[in-house]
């Protein structure tokens, strides 16, 4: 495997996750043999490669792991993007997740998805996002 593609390949991973990717994860999910500081200057050249080419998007270290993430001078764009969507109602879906919650709480999400039968990553995001829950 060429490091372009290892390059390629950590970008993706990273881009990919829900949450922050640790090192040691990239490590194991790329092959064992790298090393933490081989996946870290990785990840440096990933970035390096975003500044050339003047991206709106960076690699950062947060919460013990990788995120893509969107540049400091984005944030006005962005929070009207999400403004949007706080605008909108909330589906059936949302506001069956939260009579849940509201009824049953203290609750986890793996609770919520028994009673509901369903995964229910992306209904707790919007309500996240909506300062709901």
């Amino acid at each position: 495997m060429t490091d372009i593609v290892k390059r390629q390949i950590i970008e993706a991973l990273i881009f990919a996750s829900d949450d922050p990717l640790p090192a040691k994860k990239i490590k194991e999910l790329v092959d064992p043999q790298l090393t933490i500081k081989e996946v870290r200057n990785t990840i440096n050249e990933v970035n390096k490669i975003y500044e050339e080419i003047h991206s709106p998007l960076q690699v950062i270290e947060i919460a013990g792991g990788y995120q893509i993430v969107t540049r400091k001078q984005y944030a006005d764009w962005i929070n009207k993007l999400y403004q949007s969507r706080t605008q909108q109602r909330l589906t059936q879906k949302g506001l069956e997740t939260l009579a849940i919650i509201a009824y049953k709480q203290p609750l986890t999400k793996q609770e919520i998805e028994q009673i509901r039968g369903v995964n229910s990553d992306g209904v707790i995001r919007t309500l996240i996002e909506r300062n709901l829950i």
